[in-house]
């Protein structure tokens, strides 16, 4: 008799799992955009695209993590959203040499992780 299989035995090529993302925790986004704020004022560049780059990161991170939260957040913190829209967009994708994150299928962005 074959043994049975669950959703997270199925992988991708790339050894990543398909099982059901976890549910979100709630976000403060106030102290989230708090620390964010203080976090881009210690930066020592005035390069908007480093910045953004920056602060999309940071938002990933602290799970603000959807495409549209992404994008009001960056509104919020004083850049263009059609600019956070196209840093956000160009820097998506799996080659850790030209992206900064991925966009999961169920639209929810993660950074990449360097080894």
């Amino acid at each position: 008799m074959a043994s049975r299989i669950s959703a997270a035995d199925i992988t991708f090529s790339s050894g990543v799992p398909i099982c059901a993302p976890a549910p979100a925790a709630p976000v403060d986004i106030d102290l989230v955009l708090h620390r964010v704020r203080q976090m881009l004022d210690g930066c020592g560049s005035a390069n908007r695209n480093d910045l953004l780059v920056i602060a999309i990161t940071a938002l990933i991170e602290e799970g603000v993590n959807t495409g549209p939260r992404i994008i009001e957040a960056a509104a919020t913190l004083g850049f263009s959203r059609g600019h956070a829209g196209s840093v956000l967009s160009k820097s998506t994708g799996d080659s850790p040499a030209r992206h900064k994150w991925r966009r999961g299928i169920d639209g929810v962005y993660a950074t990449l992780v360097f080894l």
